[in-house]
């Protein structure tokens, strides 16, 4: 069994370390039993997951109408929704791999069969935007499990499988890939493949819940965010997320007479990826998370590893001087999904309203800065990302996604006593200059980034410089000349990345905003070789206010 079904690889998320209380904090007292005790029968998994008279998978509570008779619905008992009544079933775990082995097989065929009835495009056209999709997209969030994709496409109703889904992972990858010479006579189809996807998506929505559905949604709150529509993408994001809930995906099943082990791996995988995609919307948008409840959601476990040692190769850049490497893909999304555990938290702490009292230094702002600064220990070896590392996109996006989690749980406590030889300044200095290292390298390795992570984590790093000219400006002393110029290299990748995707205009606008209120020179204005750093505008404000929007979001409404 490779090394990535290590525990220590898998980051399962070990509940008995930590009891969730409403808030969303964990406290390590009284380990598992208190936690199996916490959980009411409100949230059991007895009787809740069930399959209805056309079939359909559905979650109930024990305040719903239409919740079955405990003997008939024949469910778990509650206990096991706890992770250690999951272990790693190695029969399951081979027959998935051997299904995916023989769906790889097989894509190729099947590709070409359900593309002939589709006219709109060369069917070497299709194979390459999926393959762009498997590349760039799919690595990171894992919301479609690619072997019953695969199988779906031949059958009548099949659940992880429908038209819509398949149109939204193609408006998906010909945006992405607009510019590339693939695309080069196909450039309608970016157009066309969004606006079939939405078209197919009315009928979806009237047959009821289903996977692919949930993932197709996914997929279309990405792309209108990137566009620019973030209302559109929050409301697709919701309906997803609802959808997740409906089928009842936050819980195990099976495999049982209802449910087979591909079941549970694409339920697993489509949870944990709305709920990654949850924490990312929020922070984009500056909103309360809407999936918060992890004491009864299913493990963080891929039994199907099969494309963790894939060669991932950047698929549209012949020019690109990058070695073909393995991808890791599945443990970078566990990865992924473990420091949204912890972002959750911090949300939920700093950034949501839901704190109590004033903020301070207690025992469970501790424990989250220890945990966020943990998530650097937790990360399997395979996965760490070095400065100038040129590495698969989507592994120097994890680093970025951790060292911007870490700097949202330090920067409350150093905003609120500024000193920038502090230790909570420390880290976040470290963590922002680390992740403008890592996107400096993947802009000199991809080009332009094409990613809203990217665009994000740049967000938060800039903060993080702000805050260090407020501290020198509290000082009276001069400005760090470095660091002005930093901000002023984030503004400008943030400028370049803006003319992709549009709602990044005023994060651009707001950075300038920023430098006004601290009344920094411009660059242009003052010599950059040291004779003469920056200086403050002694006729400026005396005092510094972090402005409410880079606490939360950053995207803006375009259009």
């Amino acid at each position: 069994m490779r090394e990535l079904i290590d525990e220590r690889n898998l980051l399962s998320y070990k509940r008995d370390e930590a009891v969730s209380d409403s808030r969303g904090f964990t406290s390590p007292e009284n380990g598992r039993e208190v936690m199996a005790a916490s959980i009411s029968p409100l949230f059991s998994s007895e009787s809740q997951i069930i399959r209805n008279s056309q079939g359909q998978t559905e979650y109930h509570n024990h305040s719903s109408m239409y919740r079955l008779p405990l003997k008939a619905a024949k469910s778990k008992s509650r206990d096991s929704v706890l992770p250690d009544s999951f272990p790693q079933d190695a029969e399951s775990r081979r027959k998935l791999l051997e299904n995916a082995a023989t769906q790889r097989g097989i894509e190729p065929a099947i590709l070409y069969i359900y593309t002939l009835g589709l006219p709109e495009a060369p069917q070497e056209l299709y194979t390459y935007l999926l393959d762009s999709f498997w590349t760039w997209i799919y690595p990171m969030f894992s919301m479609v499990y690619r072997p019953a994709f695969v199988r779906g496409m031949l059958e009548v109703n099949n659940p992880y499988f429908n038209s819509f889904q398949f149109h939204a992972i193609l408006a998906h990858s010909t945006r992405h890939c607009r510019e590339q010479q693939a695309m080069a006579d196909h450039q309608p189809l970016v157009q066309y493949f969004e606006a079939k996807a939405k078209t197919l998506l009315d009928e979806e929505l009237e047959k009821g819940s289903s996977v692919a559905t949930a993932q197709g949604l996914l997929l279309l709150s990405a792309l209108e965010n990137t566009k620019g529509r973030i209302s559109q993408g929050w409301m697709y994001a919701g309906m997803a997320f609802r959808m997740v809930q409906d089928l009842g995906c936050q819980f195990d099943v099976g495999p049982d007479e209802h449910h087979t082990e591909v079941d549970l791996e694409a339920r697993r995988r489509l949870w944990w990826s709305a709920y990654l995609w949850d924490k990312m919307i929020s922070v984009y948008l500056g909103r309360t998370p809407m999936l918060q409840d992890t004491i009864s959601a299913a493990p963080q476990v891929i039994l199907d590893d099969s494309t963790e040692h894939d060669i991932w190769t950047p698929l549209g850049m012949p020019g690109c001087q990058v070695d073909p490497r393995p991808s890791h893909a599945v443990s970078c999304f566990i990865m992924a999904c473990s420091t949204s555990v912890v972002l959750t938290r911090v949300l939920l702490r700093y950034y949501c309203g839901t704190s109590e009292g004033g903020l301070g230094m207690g025992v469970e702002d501790k424990r989250l800065l220890h945990d966020a600064v943990g998530l650097l220990e937790k990360i399997p070896m395979h996965l760490r990302v070095n400065a100038n590392d040129i590495v698969p996109t989507h592994l120097s996006h994890l680093a970025c996604f951790i060292h911007a989690t870490i700097i949202l749980a330090h920067r409350p406590h150093y905003a609120a006593k500024p000193d920038k030889d502090h230790a909570v300044a420390r880290r976040c200095m470290d963590s922002a200059v680390k992740i403008l290292d890592v996107v400096r390298t993947e802009r000199i390795a991809y080009g332009m980034p094409r990613f809203t992570i990217v665009a994000w984590t740049l967000w938060v790093a800039a903060s993080v410089f702000l805050l260090d000219l407020a501290v020198h400006k509290q000082m009276a002393i001069f400005i760090p000349a470095d660091t002005v110029k930093t901000l002023r290299e984030i503004q400008s990748i943030l400028l370049e990345m803006a003319g992709g995707q549009p709602s990044l205009h005023r994060s651009v606008e707001v950075l300038n905003d920023q430098l006004g209120e601290l009344a920094v020179e411009s660059t242009s204005d003052s010599a950059t070789d040291g004779s003469r750093p920056p200086q403050f505008d002694d006729t400026a404000p005396g005092d510094f206010i972090l402005n409410d929007i880079f606490l939360n979001g950053f995207l803006s409404q375009a259009g």
